[in-house]
C-alpha cells in the first residue's frame, strides 16, 4: 500500500532524512519509532506532502505520489491527524467531523458521518 524508497528531505540546507526506505503492506498497522530529532515527523510530513522531498520515491497503492501537492494526496487517504495540540478546541464533535471530511464527496457526507458516529 505505501512504499517509500531512498527518501531524502529536510528544511532548506538542513537534510533530516537520508535515504529512508519504508514499506507498509495493505491491511497492516505500522509504527515509526525513534529518538527525538531522528526524523519521524519529517518523514510523515514528507509522505503527506507538507515537506518537499529532495530525492526518492513515495508510492501509495502503486501510484507515484511524490510530486503531488498535499491537497492532492489527501483524497487518496493520506493525511495527518495532529494529536494533543488542541487545534480546534471549541468545535463540537459534529463540527470536527465536518472539518475532517471536507475533501470527501458531499454526496456521501451523511453516510460517512453516521459510520464514524457508530464507531
Amino acid at each position: 500500500m505505501l512504499e517509500v524508497t531512498g527518501l531524502y528531505a529536510g528544511y532548506g540546507a538542513l537534510r533530516v532524512l537520508q535515504g529512508i526506505d519504508l514499506r507498509v503492506p495493505d491491511g497492516t498497522v505500522a509504527a515509526l519509532l525513534g529518538a527525538n530529532g531522528a526524523g519521524k515527523t519529517t518523514a510523515l510530513l514528507t509522505i503527506a506532502g507538507l515537506v518537499e522531498r529532495q530525492a526518492g520515491t513515495i508510492r501509495f497503492q502503486g501510484r507515484d505520489i511524490g510530486a503531488l501537492p498535499a491537497h492532492q494526496r489527501t483524497p487518496t487517504g493520506i493525511a495527518l491527524a495532529p494529536e494533543g495540540r488542541r487545534l480546534f478546541p471549541d468545535l463540537t464533535v459534529a463540527e470536527t467531523l465536518t472539518v475532517g471530511g471536507y475533501c470527501r464527496a458531499k454526496a456521501r457526507d451523511a453516510e460517512n458521518r453516521g459510520r464514524v458516529l457508530d464507531l
